[in-house]
């Protein structure tokens, strides 16, 4: 888990729903794999929000290495709204459960839509399968 002490507001083609990334300084893609999901926690508020990590690419002014660049969304989403400085935020590596939750509820539409069909889908499948074993082994 890396800690974070400043923030930053990514440049509008960074930003919105489609992209969901946050721009860490380049010393931090050792740790953090480029397009890995992370949490980002703001302990304060006890709030959080899913992102992909991204370094920092020269594209961000003021990106050092305990400063985040994210969105107006991500900064809504852990209860930032004045202060960007001066606060702690923690970002660690997501887990399958993070990631599951997520996407369940995630802001955009075609994304939250395909995964819940998906799991709709498997959920059929898994009961057909289940009803052509029983069916093979138990006579009618």
């Amino acid at each position: 888990m890396k800690t974070f002490t400043e923030v930053v507001e990514l440049s509008r083609e960074d930003s919105g729903p489609s992209n969901c990334i946050v721009r860490v300084h380049n010393l931090h893609i050792a740790h953090f794999k480029r397009r890995q999901l992370v949490v980002i926690k703001h302990p304060a508020t006890g709030r959080r929000t899913l992102r992909y990590v991204m370094g920092g690419g020269g594209k961000v002014k003021g990106l050092t290495k305990t400063t985040l660049a994210i969105d107006y969304d991500a900064l809504v989403d852990l209860g930032v709204t004045r202060t960007k400085s001066g606060l702690t935020l923690e970002m660690r590596k997501a887990n399958w459960l993070d990631a599951f939750g997520w996407y369940w509820n995630s802001p955009d539409v075609l994304v939250m839509l395909n995964w819940r069909f998906l799991l709709v889908a498997m959920a059929l499948t898994l009961i057909s399968f289940v009803d052509l074993v029983v069916g093979k082994f138990i006579p009618q």
